[in-house]
């Protein structure tokens, strides 16, 4: 994981909100969280699955809403995808469960993206049959998108994000649209 610090992420989002100063942030990250959270400065480790990663992690995701929300902004937090691997599907499950409870306890619009890349049974889905056949949705390496996967994931976020934050639907109308 890349929050090798307590604040590492506040200071990351911190710095983005005060150069860009947007009315809307969305965040998507945590694919890779499954790896043990270090905290440097208290010479500390939490591994994946305990008591102290969900504590620290749960304060993580709610330091960052926190701080791009401080100028008056709002967050939509999207969770992760499923995945083709069962081990990181699962890993998916859970930071799932701690992003979702913390990003929505600190203010943001937490939005599930389970359903969306996910067939009627809940198994990974790398393709959207249509008319035309199957489109692709997902990258080889089961976790990633190809652009028309991307899309999709980001017509469920600000589809989600203009139902929550109607002063934002005339400007985000249409996003993710094939």
């Amino acid at each position: 994981s890349a929050w090798t610090s307590g604040d590492c992420g506040q200071r990351v989002v911190r710095g983005l909100v005060a150069r860009n100063q947007p009315d809307l942030v969305v965040f998507w990250i945590g694919a890779n969280d499954f790896r043990p959270l270090v905290w440097r400065e208290q010479r500390v480790r939490f591994d994946f699955g305990t008591e102290g990663f969900a504590e620290h992690y749960r304060q993580r995701v709610s330091g960052m809403v926190a701080a791009a929300t401080e100028a008056g902004g709002r967050a939509l937090w999207l969770g992760l995808p499923n995945m083709r691997e069962a081990r990181m599907a699962s890993a998916a499950k859970t930071l799932n469960d701690l992003q979702s409870g913390a990003a929505e306890g600190a203010g943001a619009l937490p939005v599930a993206t389970w359903k969306a890349t996910s067939d009627p049974q809940g198994r990974y889905l790398a393709a959207i049959e249509g008319a035309r056949g199957a489109r692709p949705m997902r990258a080889e390496d089961g976790v990633h998108f190809t652009d028309y996967g991307y899309r999709r994931v980001a017509k469920v976020a600000f589809d989600a994000a203009a139902e929550r934050f109607p002063e934002f639907a005339g400007d985000i109308a249409g996003i993710g649209e094939a």
